[in-house]
């Protein structure tokens, strides 16, 4: 009875653990989309939190701009993510995405980084 009693705990712990671990990583499609939703919104800051350290500078010019430009450079009310597709590699993902029906396709880069999908664009 003792070993179907060790048995069940060990079980139980594996399927916590897993589920704890496997939903702590939101897939790139799903943070490709809170980052642009959050930079629809012109909430720089809280768009930083879905970068790597290189994007998040990025990040920081578009607020000073924004910020210069004032009332020019208004939030996208209208913004809507449609993913067309994800491709990951390894490390790295490209997410494909619409930003209404019918619009251009679109592509955004991300990197894994510790455990965690973050967007990762380049100065271009």
């Amino acid at each position: 009875m003792q070993k179907i009693i060790n048995t069940l705990q060990i079980l139980s712990l594996a399927i916590f653990l897993s589920f704890v671990y496997g939903c702590s990583s939101s897939a790139p499609g799903e943070v490709a989309e809170k980052f642009l939703t959050t930079v629809a919104k012109k909430d720089f800051a809280g768009a930083k939190q879905y970068t790597t350290k290189e994007t998040g500078a990025l990040l920081d010019m578009m607020a000073g701009l924004s910020a210069q430009m004032g009332a020019k450079m208004k939030a996208k009310k209208d913004f809507k993510f449609i993913m067309e597709g994800e491709e990951i590699n390894g490390d790295d993902a490209v997410v494909s995405y619409r930003e209404k029906d019918g619009g251009n396709i679109k592509k955004i880069k991300l990197k894994k980084v510790k455990g965690d999908w973050k967007i990762h664009e380049k100065k271009r």
